[in-house]
């Protein structure tokens, strides 16, 4: 069956429930359970088990982080009028490890999540008195990325002088 989408114009005049987006999750987590059940990896039967006995705020971050466009997203943008233990449902998830709260994050991924401000006000610790806040961010990103090459090259280095000293012994 081929169900025709709703203009645009006339989503916004849809009344919908607070939490639609996780009654349609949990019917259709309960669907596949049931359907195909037998079916489901180990994974994915405690994946279905585990979200039941999630606290529904819990629940409903959780579907609302998921339906996000990026799997990394700021802690800040988190806020959701009906969710009402926001805070409480995000520690419950990382707890759980559901969610990572300190991902390695990449220069590029760090750009692309970070104002120009909050790279500036961070960046004195990889280039320090270096940056000016009349750079654009392109320039800013090019600039840290030489300074971050150089932190990584140094690190290298030094772990392999700390390997190779592991590798002899000193007779006193």
């Amino acid at each position: 069956m081929n169900y025709p989408l709703p203009r645009p114009d006339k989503l916004a005049a849809m009344d919908l429930a607070p939490l639609y987006y996780l009654t349609n999750f949990r019917s259709l987590l309960d669907w596949v359970g049931r359907r195909y059940g037998d079916l489901l990896s180990a994974e994915e039967q405690h994946f279905l088990s585990a979200f039941a006995a999630l606290a529904p705020h819990a629940q409903a971050l959780l579907v609302r982080v998921i339906m996000r466009p990026r799997p990394l997203l700021r802690v800040s943008t988190l806020h959701y009028a009906e969710i009402a233990y926001c805070s409480e449902a995000l520690a419950t998830l990382v707890a759980g490890g559901w969610l990572s709260a300190d991902p390695e994050l990449s220069l590029d991924t760090l750009f692309s999540l970070a104002t120009k401000a909050e790279l500036l006000a961070d960046a004195d610790a990889f280039a320090p008195h270096t940056l000016s806040p009349r750079q654009r961010k392109a320039e800013l990103r090019e600039q840290l990325s030489e300074a971050h090459e150089k932190i990584e090259e140094e690190t290298f280095a030094h772990e392999q002088t700390r390997a190779a000293s592991r590798q002899h012994v000193q007779v006193p």
